[in-house]
């Protein structure tokens, strides 16, 4: 039987930085290792900005840990506007503002040429380069290339979270002087060029993978063909999972969890003034624990926020990150879990995995949060980025006695790993494509509204101006 030879690409291994998008993409990895005929592999990178010592000098791509089959890319260089891995240089001498060297990528042509993978998933192009998806062409003019989109940065400069920059508000769309306005350094110009960058690049795709049908509709309001992206939820792998019906972590529902990044995005702002909220209102017979990773990258306010927050609220209990496996255990000892990010979010991991321990969630009234809880039936929805209607849900979890169990019972079942593999298998890796002329370069839903007018011949032939 001849396997077919898979690679996923990702942004960062979830070993070394945690992440839902890359955790998604190593769990469905690991449901293709369990099929016997498939040869997957994995390919992430690894940033110098964030894990230097992991990088030696002239080095590319290398073996993780003697893993056989993943393997880590050093990115000595990254232009986050143009998502360009455009330093990549050979023997690793990187110089400030170079520019791409065939050498450099040549590196990663000669990977793929040996590897020789029937299918290349890319799973992100940041810090990769979004250049990977030509690099893969050339490579393997013949493999499938899939593209599975966990954000909005082809779209959005703003970390892909679709928000205004200048005070935080939601945003529904693009354009390149409304973005403009976001980062007053750049032009127009910079974001009409930046959106046909991506374009250009994505017409290398042979289908693109959309893990909500809120994410898919805005890829397909941006331009990308609705024949192209398909909705396939993150599968997840048995561990973790629970049977219905677990008990509740304390008879008084009144434990809440948060587990995830400690950025200002995840609304981690939010919870500290609900908290402050509730206190202030005299309801103090509750916890909040937090669980995550990655204060240092928050702001500066929230990173002071935060350390007032835990020495002012008792209630408030801090036990720093965890890892995957860790969050069963850490779910059974609350009763709630908090998912009050302030972006649109796609497919939250966090809800699949507190569904999993049949557990409530709490979350804004936006995206791909509000797709995924269903407000009174296995969770509560709030207005998004608002802290008193987060307080105002907690109370209810606090003051009505039966609303956990009703909640809990209403949780439904969570896509599998398998489920999602035979999904892959059919809608993307092994069953028939769009035909090529779907695959042009697109046009931005304003381009004719700036396109200039043709000519008429008319007019060129009696040689008035035109």
């Amino acid at each position: 039987m001849t396997r077919k030879r898979l690679i996923s690409i990702a942004h960062h291994h979830p070993d070394l930085v945690r992440g839902g998008a890359q955790q998604a993409a190593y769990e469905l990895l690991k449901g293709f290792e369990a099929r016997r005929d498939y040869e997957p592999y994995f390919l992430a990178a690894v940033p110098h900005s964030i894990l230097p010592q992991l990088i030696k000098p002239r080095t590319h791509i290398f073996s993780y840990d003697a893993r056989p089959n993943e393997f880590l890319m050093p990115v000595r260089g990254y232009d986050g506007f143009w998502q360009s891995n455009a330093a990549l240089h050979e023997a690793g001498s990187y110089q400030e503002n170079s520019l791409l060297p065939q050498a450099g990528w040549s590196y990663v042509i000669d990977f793929l040429r040996e590897l020789r993978p029937d299918i290349i998933h890319v799973n992100h192009t940041i810090y990769v380069g979004i250049e990977m998806l030509r690099a893969a062409r050339v490579a393997c003019p013949e493999a499938r290339i899939i593209f599975t989109l966990h954000e909005f940065v082809p779209i959005c400069n703003a970390d892909g979270h679709m928000v205004r920059t200048n005070h935080q508000g939601l945003c529904d769309k693009s354009a390149p002087s409304r973005c403009a306005l976001c980062f007053p350094s750049r032009s127009p110009s910079d974001f009409f060029l930046r959106d046909r960058w991506f374009r250009g690049h994505f017409t290398r795709v042979d289908r693109f993978v959309a893990p909500s049908q809120f994410l898919r509709e805005r890829y397909v309001a941006w331009g990308i063909p609705e024949n192209m992206i398909v909705l396939i939820d993150y599968g997840r792998t048995s561990e973790g999972r629970r049977p219905a019906g677990v008990p509740s972590a304390s008879e008084a529902h009144n434990r809440f969890g948060f587990f995830g990044q400690l950025i200002d995005s995840k609304g981690i702002g939010v919870i500290i003034d609900a908290v402050e909220s509730l206190v202030r209102r005299g309801v103090e017979d509750f916890e909040v624990r937090i669980h995550g990773a990655n204060l240092t990258f928050a702001s500066e306010n929230l990173q002071q926020k935060f350390k007032a927050a835990m020495e002012k609220f008792r209630q408030i209990r801090f036990f720093g990150s965890y890892f995957n496996y860790e969050f069963p255990r850490l779910a059974a000892m609350v009763d709630w879990c908090l998912v009050p990010s302030t972006w649109w979010e796609n497919s939250p991991l966090v809800i699949q995995e507190a569904f999993m321990a049949r557990r409530p969630v709490l979350t804004g009234d936006i995206g791909g949060m509000a797709e995924k809880v269903r407000h009174n039936v296995d969770g509560l929805q709030f207005a998004a980025g608002d802290s008193e209607s987060l307080a105002d849900a907690m109370v209810r979890c606090l003051k009505e006695p039966a609303l956990w169990a009703r909640l809990a019972a209403g949780i439904p079942d969570i896509l599998t790993v398998e489920e999602a593999v035979d999904l892959h298998r059919s809608l993307c890796f092994e069953g028939p494509l769009p035909p090529p002329a779907t695959r042009n370069l697109w046009e931005a839903p304003w381009a004719e509204k700036v396109r200039a007018p043709k000519p008429s011949l008319e007019g060129a032939a009696s040689g008035r101006p035109r």
